[in-house]
């Protein structure tokens, strides 16, 4: 599986894998959109060390904390991710002054690329829109196209709605999807209480709830 190492333009560095392109932008855009970065293929074994604490998070999460990396991937993110600090690195007796500098340098925003437009003008169209990655996008066009037997390619709309519609990330849905009840409340009224929880509890755990319970659970 190809390990990426992705330069983002503000000086942050992530590690990804994944056994297509398509899923390498999937995940590194839970952190920002990869269209935006440098992304860098690792040809070499990597290891990542991590050290367990003794108590829990807040929230409650596990209290994992980083801890160090394999000398070679340490030498990669070095001179690929930052090649000005590694430059200064390698002089004689390099003065804090020099190296303060030059993290600087590599923290400033000048390595942000241009995203590439997709060639399908639906998709182009979508992305600055929604910020996601072009062969993601392209990828969910085209499965969504298939699935639905749309010939040809979808509207920028179609598009638009596919990615808003959670039916397309759910291996199954509740029973009751194909047969709903009858509404409880008019439409209105459950947009208007979902746009205040969402400001309560945020988006992503509004989302989250949202496909349990297409999901039945």
């Amino acid at each position: 599986m190809p390990i990426y190492l992705c330069r983002w333009s503000n000086g942050d560095v992530s590690l990804a894998a994944g056994e297509s392109e398509v899923e390498v932008a999937d995940v590194l855009d839970e952190v920002d959109n990869p269209d935006a970065a440098e992304l860098m293929q690792l040809e070499h074994a990597i290891a990542v060390h991590f050290k367990l604490g003794t108590r829990p998070s807040e929230g409650g999460t596990l209290p994992l904390r980083f801890e160090d990396m394999s000398e070679q991937l340490e030498s990669s993110i070095y001179e690929r991710a930052y090649p000005v600090f590694n430059e200064v690195c390698t002089k004689p007796d390099p003065t804090v002054k020099e190296l303060t500098e030059a993290l600087k340098h590599e923290k400033n925003p000048i390595y942000r690329r241009a995203p590439e437009p997709s060639s399908n003008p639906s998709v182009a169209g979508l992305q600055d829109e929604l910020q996601m990655p072009r062969v993601v996008l392209e990828h969910l066009a085209g499965r969504a196209a298939a699935t639905a037997g749309i010939p040809g390619e979808m509207s920028t709309e179609d598009i638009r709605k596919m990615v808003c519609n959670p039916i397309y990330c759910l291996d199954r849905v509740a029973p009751w999807i194909a047969e709903p009840p009858e509404p409880v409340v008019p439409v209105e009224q459950w947009v208007a209480a979902s746009a205040k929880l969402i400001e309560e509890i945020g988006a992503e755990a509004y989302l989250c709830l949202l496909i349990e319970n297409l999901r039945g659970e």
